[in-house]
């Protein structure tokens, strides 16, 4: 998957690697959650002094590989499968101007420029995959992908930096089957934070989709009473509802 147009990939390399944000309260993400993250692994300590207390500031490619670590942990992924997608998604990747950026960098680019989706996706096998919508369902076709998480990296984004990021118009659906069109509507629309999806023999067979809702006691009413989950789960802090999610399953 390359991208096609000239791109000024040393612009990005900058842009996506100033740290100058903090974690917004929202991410839900504490001081202690993030050190023992990086004692395993999972983030690197950029501050000038290691364990100094001093606050943490990000880049944008670390914001968005944080909010990829929240709903792989969501998703009960373990630690260990983590830091391999790590590793596969901060790679050297050669760009266009033969020069090596770290793989999630280089797709983050190809999402600015290019317009289309990308999926982040992490098998049974504990194989990595980074692929466009073609390519997704290509390798499902021919059993490259089976069981699976997929994760969103266009939503990874919007999460992360939706002060200067807008999902782009989808509108190529040549070569798909009615299923497929279906499932490709589900990922790309707004209400699923993450989803989940079992194959069998190269076709679809189930998806599960989590998705966040209005974080206050009268939503979390509503959704009881509709009884339009599977599961959910509720955060509190300080007595206050801060996290509402539901599970929504759906066969195909």
């Amino acid at each position: 998957m390359t991208a096609t147009k000239k791109v000024d990939y040393e612009i990005y390399d900058i842009l996506l690697n100033e740290r100058q944000f903090e974690l917004r309260p929202q991410r839900g993400v504490s001081s202690r959650k993030l050190n023992g993250w990086i004692k395993t692994g999972l983030l690197e300590d950029s501050r000038a002094f290691p364990g100094s207390g001093n606050v943490h500031y990000f880049s944008p490619l670390e914001l968005v590989w944080l909010g990829i670590i929240i709903d792989l942990k969501k998703l009960q992924v373990s630690g260990k499968k983590i830091r391999n997608a790590k590793k596969g998604l901060f790679t050297p990747f050669k760009a266009g101007n033969n020069k090596h950026y770290p793989a999630l960098q280089y797709y983050m680019t190809y999402i600015f420029e290019a317009n289309t989706a990308v999926y982040i996706v992490l098998n049974d096998k504990d194989e990595l995959y980074v692929v466009n919508d073609k390519e997704y369902f290509t390798k499902i076709k021919r059993g490259h992908i089976q069981n699976h998480i997929c994760i969103y990296l266009n939503k990874q984004i919007k999460d992360a930096l939706h002060d200067v990021y807008t999902y782009p118009d989808f509108k190529d659906f040549e070569g798909l089957n009615p299923k497929e069109i279906k499932v490709l509507n589900i990922i790309r629309s707004k209400v699923y934070k993450y989803i989940k999806i079992t194959t069998s023999k190269g076709e679809m067979t189930r998806l599960e989709g989590v998705q966040e809702m209005k974080k206050n006691e009268n939503s979390l009413a509503k959704l009881l009473k509709s009884g339009d989950y599977q599961d959910f789960e509720v955060k509190q802090h300080n007595g206050d509802v801060v996290l509402i999610t539901r599970t929504v399953k759906k066969k195909l």
